[in-house]
């Protein structure tokens, strides 16, 4: 019994506490079926597809036999298996598929929560690292992927890897503990198994991080072992990332996969957004992509303790600042300005979205929000750190309710089967378990949208992988086998003939004739596998097989493999270790402390499940029928076929030029609909005709994040948000523009018709005030001069040249409006000759009514542009311009005051003399 008290007394009880907090986000999970978010059923059926291929006995299939309808896809050869195979180990212990994918994420919430409990508990004390493994838990980017949208099941298994890495590499070096290298090594090929992008990107931070904490602790002997382990972990990951690397080449990434990073870039009121409850009345409610309301609120609080002087050890003090780079470099990466980056830099525009940097940010967020707990001294009682670390926890986990609350209905998949994965394909059009099928091999010239196969398919009956319409007549074929990898087939014909077989080819097909090898004919646009048979009775075998590369990399993980666990058992067998180069902190949490925090999380548990969840409308909100909340505009615009615009909201009524307008629509359909239609938004001015720049979508919904809705599958009465980005160009001329939407046929180019205005095919929303990138001043005016019209409209100067051979007079002038102006006045310029008669005129409003004058702000200077067409019997001599301005209904001039002897009939004589030949 004492040596049980003994053990318990040294126990972590934080640790204890870490495992418990993710409750909240578990208990969600715990209803049948998978959550109703885009790529739950993806990772499903690719599970499936798994499955199938162990009951042939095929462990490491690199070919997925069934996908791409029945053709065959060589996902598992670039996809991470790690997700897969947790899901099947699970699944195997007894649980359906369904149930094993859920408790892999209920696994990937405590991988999250201890490691991050671990990581800063060692720096900042179990309190803090309480906060920090829950802000990291609750981090919005996270519960937006198992819950509300996404689903992207190995990003969020690769962010639950990132603090043990870290925690490992850290410990190593101040310990040179061996399991802490192995540790890490296992944890970083983990890394390399769930997700190629943070895979890519979170090696380097590692190498940083293992450099920076060497030189804190000043253990600079052990950075070699890190980077020995980064080494292994890729040694013993060759088997998966070397033939992806490497197979690139045979697939149609760089063909088809084009997805445009530059439209997935977040601003920093993104970044920096709170919270948001989610409205139920609607498909896709606004999730923002930040780091939360609980980080916005403690950070400052974090980096204050971090200032404050006694408020930290030498480890904290150092630590923190590294955290901190860690997190304005990653929300740097999200945003525009690093676009040169991801131009330049290899690979990593390949990850698509840079909002996907939101884990590592979310990484460092908890981290810092860790650190607000020691704004008050450790001298202070156990009783008052515990009160403060318990109204701490309070505020990040109700910070989170909002996204706690799935607005979509969980989906029963029942058991799959390659029948429902080859119906999800065709309803979706997602090939291969793909977005673009991405995988797709390059002799693969037209990408099918079905199959001779899916009728077998979907009748449950047998599918043959031999084209049987490929053999001549009187020919016969008989299967003599049939595995996820091979096809065999006993053939009898009277003449030569090339037997097609319905799978694609890749390299790895091989075909054997009666033992011996043959070549493989590719059988265009399909890039099909044919082998050609002679005649007589032949037995054809095709097979998936390993290529050299494939065999190596497996080599190179199998010695790896070796050489660890050899080195492991080598270990094992040592007494002792280094001391400790920098002793660790002392942290534990006690048990009377872990006590009263487990109970205020039961209370506040409790608390949403009886009261909070069944009656209360707290952190979640719906929108009236046919009104939006967030709607900063009512619209209630009707489209034929039964689609309204509720309303709309726009970032700015006043944009400069090279910036971007965010547009936010949002559509409801009053029945359901059959037909995909593109939404469109333009920024356009009449009077100039000019369209100055547009956004159109292939379907509604947010670009930013791919979560598309099809109008097909929009259901009645909630409505969908549809969120488009326009870019101003730089040299877009400053004006007065509208803001115009719609919907189109995408097919046919149709544009809809708004319903109670005959041949209007575009809802006008608002008007759109485009200004310079950088102010005008008086020192860019070229000819300075003063003049008032009107007593409020200043005229500064101007610039003239002679164009196009002399056929035309390019005529600038420069304005100031001194006061409001309501009235939009229209400006005279006359071309006078010698006798003081006019040649010529460019009469008109500024820039041709793009311009306006009641559309000119109070000390803005305005560059107003006229042509003066030279009339072609114009008598050569000495011409004067003159300027005015007048209301276009009264033809009544402004009165001008002016400099002494310019003034004549209110217009203002140019000092430049315009010498025509």
């Amino acid at each position: 019994m004492s040596r049980w008290r003994n053990h318990l007394s040294h126990f972590d009880w934080g640790l204890l506490v870490a495992a418990i907090l993710p409750s909240f986000a578990i208990l969600p999970l715990l209803q049948e079926g998978l959550p109703g978010i885009a790529d739950a059923p993806i990772h499903l059926y690719r599970a499936s597809e798994l499955l199938r291929c162990w009951q042939d006995g095929v462990y490491y299939p690199r070919w997925a036999p069934n996908l791409v309808f029945g053709y065959g896809y060589p996902l598992f050869n670039f996809s991470p298996p790690l997700l897969r195979y947790s899901i099947l180990f699970i699944h195997f212990l007894g649980p359906t598929l369904e149930w094993a994918i859920k408790l892999v994420q209920m696994g990937g919430l405590l991988l999250c929560s201890v490691g991050m409990y671990l990581l800063v508990r060692d720096t900042l004390g179990p309190r803090s690292g309480i906060v920090a493994a829950a802000a990291y838990v609750y981090a919005p980017f996270r519960l937006r992927e198992i819950l509300l949208y996404g689903g992207n099941y190995p990003q969020f298994l690769a962010l639950a890897l990132f603090p043990w890495i870290l925690w490992a590499c850290r410990s190593f070096l101040l310990s040179a503990r061996a399991s802490r290298l192995f540790l890490l090594i296992v944890a970083h090929a983990g890394l390399m198994l769930s997700h190629n992008f943070h895979a890519l990107v979170f090696t380097p931070i590692l190498a940083a991080y293992a450099i920076y904490s060497a030189w804190v602790y000043g253990t600079w002997r052990r950075v070699p072992y890190i980077l020995l382990a980064i080494a292994s972990s890729l040694g013993l990951t060759a088997f998966f990332w070397l033939p992806a690397f490497y197979e690139q080449r045979w697939i149609q990434t760089s063909e088809i996969y084009v997805s445009d990073f530059h439209w997935r870039f977040l601003t920093w009121d993104q970044i920096l957004s709170p919270s948001l409850p989610l409205d139920f009345s609607s498909v896709n409610p606004l999730v923002p992509l930040s780091i939360g309301t609980a980080a916005i609120v403690l950070i400052p609080v974090g980096l204050a303790a971090w200032l404050a002087k006694g408020r930290l050890d030498r480890a904290g003090r150092w630590e923190i600042p590294a955290f901190l780079a860690l997190l304005l470099a990653s929300a740097f990466m999200m945003v525009p300005e690093s676009s040169w980056l991801w131009e330049n830099v290899p690979l990593l525009a390949l990850a698509e979205f840079p909002w996907r940097m939101m884990g590592v940010c979310s990484l460092a967020a908890a981290f810092l929000a860790g650190a607000a707990l020691r704004v008050l001294p450790e001298k202070r009682s156990q009783a008052r750190l515990d009160v403060l670390l318990i109204a701490i926890l309070l505020v990040v986990l109700i910070a989170s309710f909002s996204y706690l609350y799935p607005h979509k209905p969980f989906v029963r998949y029942g058991n799959p089967s390659p029948r429902h994965v080859i119906k999800y394909e065709q309803m979706t059009q997602a090939i291969g378990m793909t977005t673009l099928g991405e995988f797709l091999p390059i002799w693969v010239k037209e990408q099918p949208r079905s199959s001779p196969m899916v009728k077998n398919y979907r009748a449950r009956q047998k599918v043959y992988k031999l084209d049987f319409g490929s053999l001549p007549e009187g020919a016969h074929a008989e299967e003599q086998g049939h595995t996820a990898i091979s096809d065999t087939y006993l053939f009898q014909a009277g003449q030569l003939f090339t037997a097609t077989f319905t799978t694609f080819y890749y390299p790895g097909w091989t075909a054997s004739l009666d033992g011996q090898e043959v070549p493989i004919h590719i059988q265009d646009p399909l890039g099909l596998i044919g082998v050609t048979v002679p005649s007589g009775e032949h037995l054809l075998e095709v097979r998936f097989t390993g290529t050299p590369l494939r065999k190596a990399a497996n080599g190179v993980s199998l010695i790896t493999l070796a050489a660890l666990t050899f080195g492991l058992l080598l270990t094992s067998r040592r007494q002792g270790r280094e001391p400790d180069a920098a002793p660790q902190k002392d942290a534990k949490l006690s048990l009377a402390s872990a006590g009263w925090i487990v109970a205020a999380i039961g209370v506040l548990l409790a608390a949403k499940a009886a009261w909070i969840d069944p009656h209360t409308s707290l952190f979640r909100m719906a929108s009236p029928p046919n009104e939006v909340f967030a709607a900063t505009e009512v619209e209630n615009a009707i489209l034929e076929g039964g689609i309204d615009l509720l309303g709309y909201s726009a970032s700015e009524g006043r944009i400069r030029q090279g910036e971007n307008l965010r547009v936010r629509l949002y559509w409801q359909a009053r029945q359901p609909l059959e037909q995909d239609l593109s939404p469109f938004v333009l920024l356009r001015s009449d009077p100039v005709d000019l369209t100055l720049a547009t956004s159109q979508h292939r379907h509604p919904g947010d670009l930013v994040t791919s979560a598309e809705l099809p109008t097909s599958s929009w259901p009645p009465g909630v409505y969908v948000r549809d969120e488009h980005t326009i870019e101003i160009p730089n040299d877009a001329p400053p004006g007065r523009y509208n803001l115009w939407a719609g919907l189109e046929d995408p097919i046919s180019g149709r544009r809809l018709h708004i319903l109670g205005d005959s041949g209007v095919d575009a809802i006008s929303l608002q008007p759109i005030r485009v200004i310079r990138k950088e102010s005008l001043t008086t020192k860019d005016i070229p000819n300075g001069m003063r003049a008032t019209f009107g007593d409020r409209i200043e005229f500064l100067g101007y610039q003239l040249k002679i164009d196009r051979g002399g056929s035309v007079i390019a005529l600038a002038l420069y304005w100031r409006g001194g006061t409001p102006i309501s009235e939009a006045y229209t400006i005279s310029v006359h071309l006078l000759g010698d006798d003081g008669h006019i040649a010529a005129q460019a009469d008109g409003e500024p820039m041709n009514g793009l311009l306006p004058t009641d559309a000119w702000e109070v000390g803005e200077i305005v560059e107003d542009r006229h042509l003066i067409h030279l009339p072609p019997d114009l008598p050569p001599g000495k011409h004067t311009i003159a300027i005015g301005m007048y209301r276009a209904q009264t033809l009544e001039r402004l009165e001008l005051a002016g400099p002494e002897g310019q003034v004549s009939h209110n217009l203002l004589a140019l000092p430049s003399v315009v010498q025509l030949p």
